[in-house]
């Protein structure tokens, strides 16, 4: 039993369904049902009615341009809808039970065997809360469709509310529960509001809008996003303050003790010699730099 729908886009659905109406260029035999439809009891009116069902799904999987158009999912997806849609109330005799009869009929087809264009396992009964969502999603999508494509230009707008009404009804049964069904339901007032009568005709356009804006109001608008963090400039200046303290009182230290080093070191020189050190050097024999002609004299008038 199907639980977990993919709901169609209107224009999907739209399309799809389109493309399947066509009138077949040969007799669809489906003969071959008769032993199916056999093992369901039913009236000969509804054996009837359950015949003309098997003989659409084979008017379905003979349509290849649509399978090829649209692809196999979508396509398995509109016929599994469709089925479910003509059996599960019309007292058919067909249930969750025994809805792989549809499975199997296609597998006895000898045509379906040679075209390999088939929904095989793609078909399920469907879950009644599910059907029920998608059916009321998919009536209004053809609502909608018969007021856009009516002779008179001014049906979409007579009927905008009756319209509105069953976006409503739909809208209840997404709202808080199911967020793909809400999606595709404002998809398709997007749709009714781009739509070429609606956009000519002002009556249609503001009673649309305004009656949907009460039904349907726009989500509240996201918060701001926070303000970028301020640069720590504050910061970075007093840390480097620090730093730029620290490394001076470093220095200042490193000085304070080198001036302890010298003053210890003058203290010494004075009580060994009983004079300053400047004093010390007036004397050429114990400043050779200061006092080089001195020394090369002595060397020229002892040595040569």
């Amino acid at each position: 039993m199907a639980t977990n729908p993919q709901y169609f886009t209107y224009q999907e659905y739209d399309e799809v369904k389109k493309s399947f109406r066509y009138v077949p260029d040969d007799n669809l035999n489906i003969s071959f049902v008769n032993d199916i439809i056999a093992r369901i009891t039913n009236t000969p009116t509804k054996e009837g009615r359950l015949y003309d069902t098997f003989y659409q799904l084979k008017k379905f999987i003979s349509r290849g341009h649509s399978f090829v158009k649209h692809g196999k999912d979508k396509c398995c997806n509109y016929i599994n809808y469709y089925l479910n849609k003509t059996v599960r109330d019309s007292a058919y005799g067909v249930n969750d039970e025994n809805f792989q009869y549809f499975d199997e009929f296609m597998r006895l087809d000898p045509k379906v065997r040679v075209s390999g264009i088939d929904c095989i396992s793609k078909l399920s009964y469907m879950n009644k809360d599910v059907f029920e969502k998608m059916e009321k999603l998919y009536d209004l999508y053809d609502y909608f469709t018969k007021l856009r494509e009516s002779d008179d230009p001014s049906a979409l707008c007579h009927n905008i509310s009756s319209l509105a009404e069953k976006y409503e009804s739909v809208l209840q049964e997404c709202k808080g529960k199911d967020d793909n069904l809400c999606n595709k339901l404002r998809n398709l007032k997007s749709v009714i509001v781009r739509d070429e009568l609606v956009a000519k005709d002002k009556c249609t356009k503001n009673s649309f809008q305004s009656i949907i804006l009460e039904i349907d109001p726009p989500p509240p608008p996201p918060p701001p996003p926070p303000p970028p963090p301020k640069k720590p400039t504050a910061q970075i200046k007093v840390q480097f303050l620090y730093h730029a303290h620290k490394d001076w009182k470093n220095k200042h230290t490193h000085w304070k003790n080198k001036y302890k080093y010298w003053e210890n070191k003058y203290k010494y020189w004075k009580n060994k010699h009983g004079k300053r050190v400047n004093e010390h050097y007036q004397y050429p024999k114990n400043n050779f730099h200061d006092n080089y002609q001195h020394y090369h004299q002595y060397t020229h008038n002892n040595f040569h």
